[in-house]
């Protein structure tokens, strides 16, 4: 009987030359923004690195980013743009690091392509890699009408959202608290998600990176919303 073939860690994202570039867009910034009070000083995770575009802003912050990914493309280009940082392939459901290695563990936009049900195991495995008392910072889909009905990959190829009550309970399964909770994201965060894949796949162009939907999208996210989940937890 033939072996089963291990089912994919994500979604495989196409790497294009010409969009996978490692300069910010406003989502990164977005992020930085958020994550940076929490990070001064420590020895960060951050899995799903992708080209290092996260990575680049933390040249002149005084914390140690180690980047995780599995496409060896996009970590190439990370590393030649991050020489600041350390960057590996590995899968985020086997973390090949000791336990206890890490101040804080960020996870951007992510969880949402790991193979269904895998959320508790890839929670777990956070938590191993984690100090007492670490921080986990997570930022994920939110389960409401409009996102689900304007984000074509939630149609298309099983792009979870997610429900606040149902993370919070897997992960306080998983040992962690919740310290802050935000929702951010309205309308034009859901409206520009549809042109954002016309414009990756059509004419390889980032639209987050447009200073008129970075400055329409930073105001918006400045305010409370719906569409994302930014969540820092506590590991107990």
């Amino acid at each position: 009987m033939k072996e089963s073939k291990k089912p994919p860690i994500i979604h495989k994202l196409k790497y294009f030359e010409r969009f996978d570039r490692p300069t910010p867009d406003v989502f990164h910034r977005i992020y930085f923004n958020l994550t940076k009070p929490y990070l001064k000083d420590k020895k960060v995770l951050n899995i799903g690195c992708w080209t290092g575009n996260y990575e680049t802003m933390f040249k002149n912050e005084d914390c140690r980013v180690i980047g995780l990914d599995l496409d060896f493309k996009a970590l190439k280009i990370a590393k030649e743009a991050n020489p600041h940082c350390l960057f590996l392939a590995s899968d985020a459901l086997d973390l090949p690091f000791k336990q206890n290695s890490f101040d804080v563990v960020t996870l951007f936009t992510v969880l949402e392509h790991i193979p269904k049900g895998t959320e508790e195991r890839l929670f777990e495995q956070i938590n191993r890699v984690l100090k007492r008392d670490g921080l986990f910072i997570i930022t994920t889909p939110h389960y409401e009408l409009m996102g689900n009905i304007l984000d074509v990959t939630y149609w298309l190829i099983g792009h979870r959202h997610y429900k606040v009550e149902s993370l919070k309970k897997m992960l306080n399964n998983n040992g962690f608290t919740v310290e802050r909770l935000l929702l951010k994201g309205r309308f034009w965060s859901n409206f520009s998600i549809p042109f954002f894949y016309l414009f990756k796949y059509l004419f390889k162009m980032n639209i987050y990176r447009n200073k008129f939907v970075e400055n329409l999208l930073k105001a918006e996210y400045a305010k409370e919303g719906y569409r994302d989940i930014f969540l820092v937890l506590r590991k107990r």
